[in-house]
């Protein structure tokens, strides 16, 4: 099948599912539990595995080798490299986006710490290149280009772009760009920035904000394209984003409560994910799909399925 997919587990275990919710294969044992999974970009499906990076409420990151199962090998988790320069839970590490050869060259961890390190790809391994400091905590992360992303922090207006340099044996972080998160240019902080997207065609970044709002920007742009609205999220979330592959609809996770009836009578439901038409800006669906918030979602590198794992200790594919 082409669904396989990851879920981290607060038992400190990663499970390497198949379409059916099967584990294949696991990595046990993990230093502390794990917050947030990324796996490299994926280029070519003609590949024998991917990078994973697993950040955890220790402060660890790990970087594992999924090696996808072929003649003479099986399908198989196994932790290449281990960090630990943070000193609170990391909450998100993400990989760049590809480079033309084929293969990403960093990935950025953020943390509680209120810092943002970035790692850079020499040979086999992954070393530190740099980090960003904050006076508040960074909220969320998200690559734009295959050197260049951008970071939100709590208690400010902005979005912050900052670029990896790396020609020759020098290495250093540049900030080449800030977003004012107002339309009106002023100075007041009246929300979060809890998660970012970027469009397939990095032509679109979505935001979420812990006021049940999402604006989409156009990549390195200062105008706010959409204000989305119908998605449910506060400062407690843990909201995730996606876009389509064709751009055309945005899948943001919705918390909603428990105490609310269905409107079609059903049982009720707390985890959905609204389906957003990007042109008009409408939720044109509601996915009701989990008894719990929903933790997490990813969509599949190369069709149009999505992932989600809950607080109600499923995982479930969607296409």
């Amino acid at each position: 099948s082409d669904l396989l997919g990851l879920a981290a587990t607060t038992d400190r275990v990663v499970h390497v599912l198949d379409h059916n919710g099967k584990t294949l294969s696991q990595l046990p044992s993990l230093p502390s539990p794990p917050l947030f999974l990324d796996v490299e970009p994926i280029q070519s499906e003609d590949i024998d595995g991917v990078d994973v990076l697993i950040n955890c409420i220790g402060g660890e990151v790990l970087l594992a080798w999924l090696r996808f199962p072929a003649e003479g090998s099986e399908l198989s988790l196994n932790i290449q490299q281990q960090w630990r320069d943070h000193r609170k839970q990391v909450t998100c590490g993400r990989f760049s986006l590809a480079a033309q050869e084929g293969r990403c060259r960093f990935f950025t961890t953020i943390s509680r710490d209120c810092k943002s390190h970035v790692y850079i790809r020499e040979g086999p391994s992954f070393v530190l290149a740099g980090s960003v400091e904050s006076n508040a905590e960074f909220l969320s992360s998200c690559w734009v280009s295959d050197t260049t992303f951008v970071l939100a922090s709590r208690g400010d207006y902005k979005l912050r772009y900052w670029t990896v340099n790396s020609t020759g044996a020098e290495k250093n972080l540049s900030q080449t760009l800030q977003v004012n998160l107002n339309a009106t240019g002023d100075t007041i902080v009246s929300f979060a920035v809890l998660a970012m997207a970027l469009s397939r065609d990095r032509k679109l970044l979505a935001i979420c904000t812990d006021k049940s709002r999402i604006i989409v920007y156009e990549t390195f742009g200062q105008t706010q394209l959409r204000n989305l609205y119908g998605s449910s999220c506060d400062e407690y979330d843990v909201p995730s984003l996606c876009f389509s592959h064709d751009r055309s609809f945005l899948y943001a996770t919705s918390s909603v409560s428990a105490e609310a009836p269905r409107p079609d009578g059903g049982p009720l439901v707390a985890g959905q994910v609204a389906i957003f038409e990007v042109f008009s800006g409408q939720v044109v669906f509601q996915l009701r799909c989990h008894a719990k918030p929903v933790r997490c979602m990813a969509l599949h590198p190369h069709m149009e399925a999505i992932m989600t794992g809950s607080f109600d200790k499923t995982v479930q594919y969607w296409t």
